[in-house]
């Protein structure tokens, strides 16, 4: 079975750091994509992230770059944020782009 590609906005964040820990290897997804905050942009995940989990960041996924929030180059976004927290008012600006371009 081919792998979807996914990408993970809000991917510095708490919930964002253990959806990358768990769908690193994950046997349908693949990550394509992690985007966070704009100052995070061009940077690697590894220099954007302060890693909180007691495992390491995962190497392909430290590796990455990050990418600027639009909707390019994955299959399915995985919004990441706790109830209320400070990326929910980016979700409601950023998950009608998403859908237009079929990628959730």
């Amino acid at each position: 079975m081919e792998r979807r590609k996914v990408g993970i906005l809000g991917a510095t964040g708490m919930v964002g750091q253990h959806s990358s820990r768990y769908s690193a290897n994950h046997p349908w997804f693949e990550i394509t994509w992690l985007a966070a905050s704009d100052r995070s942009a061009g940077k690697t995940y590894a220099e954007a992230c302060k890693w909180k989990l007691d495992t390491p960041i995962p190497a392909r996924i430290a590796g990455m770059t990050m990418q600027p929030n639009v909707p390019e180059g994955c299959d399915g976004e995985l919004a990441q944020d706790y109830p209320g927290g400070t990326g929910r008012r980016h979700r409601r600006e950023l998950e009608p782009k998403f859908a237009a371009a079929a990628a959730l």
